[in-house]
C-alpha cells in the first residue's frame, strides 16, 4: 500500500477538514489556543499565518473590530487554500500558495506576529525545520514574536506522522494520530534578539 505524500493527504482531506476540527476535544483545544494568542497580544497589528490551511484562525478570531491590521496567510496545499478562499473571499488577495521552504521574500514586509499553528511543521524533517525557522524568522519585525506549534515529542525524522503517513484505505485526520501530547515548541519574545535566528 502506497503512503500518501503530505500534498496528497491535504488534498484528500480539504473538503472535510473543517468538520473534523469541530469535535468537542478539538474545539476545546482551539478555545485554549486562541485565548492564549489573544492574551499574549499576538492577534493584533500585522500577522503572518504560516500554513493557514482552510483559515481556522479567521474562523475563530475574525470580528469586525479585530485588532489585526494586516493579515497574510500561506499554505502549500492548493485544495486547502481553495477552501479558505471560498469561506473568506475578502481575504483572497492576502493569500499565497507556498511552503515553509520557499523564499519568504515574496511575501512583502515584516510582521508583528508570525504564527505557525497546528501540524504544518510536522510535515518537515529536522533539516527542513531549520530552514523553515530561518524563513519564518526573516518575516518577524524587530520586537515582534514568532509562535510555532508542533505536536508530540518525537524527533521529526523518527515520527511516522511527520509526512502524514496514514492508512490509505480510510480517510482520517492526522491530528488524532499524533503521539500522546500537544506542545508549543516555543514562544519567544524577539525584542532583544539579533537578526539571525540560526
Amino acid at each position: 500500500m502506497r503512503t500518501l505524500t503530505a500534498q496528497e493527504y491535504y488534498a484528500e482531506i480539504a473538503e472535510f477538514y473543517d468538520e473534523e476540527t469541530k469535535s468537542p476535544i478539538m474545539l476545546a483545544e482551539d478555545i485554549v489556543l486562541f485565548d492564549f494568542l489573544e492574551n499574549e497580544g499576538l492577534l493584533q497589528g500585522a500577522v503572518l499565518d504560516a500554513g493557514c490551511g482552510t483559515g481556522l484562525l479567521l474562523d475563530h478570531c475574525y470580528r469586525p473590530n479585530w485588532e489585526i491590521t494586516e493579515y497574510r496567510g500561506y499554505d502549500f496545499s492548493k485544495e486547502m487554500l481553495d477552501k479558505m478562499k471560498s469561506k473568506w473571499p475578502s481575504f483572497r488577495e492576502r493569500l499565497n500558495r507556498m511552503s515553509f521552504l520557499d523564499d519568504h521574500d515574496k511575501i512583502g514586509g515584516t510582521f508583528d506576529a508570525v504564527l505557525s499553528l497546528y501540524a504544518g511543521l510536522n510535515c518537515l524533517t529536522r533539516p527542513e525545520m531549520s530552514l523553515a525557522f530561518h524563513n519564518l524568522w526573516k518575516k518577524v519585525k524587530k520586537g515582534g514574536t514568532m509562535c510555532l506549534m508542533t505536536y508530540g515529542n518525537v524527533a521529526p525524522e523518527d515520527r511516522e506522522t511527520s509526512l502524514h503517513n496514514i492508512v490509505t484505505d480510510k480517510k482520517g485526520y492526522a491530528y488524532t494520530m499524533i503521539e500522546e501530547s500537544v506542545l508549543y515548541t516555543w514562544l519567544r519574545d524577539l525584542s532583544d534578539s539579533t537578526d539571525d535566528l540560526l
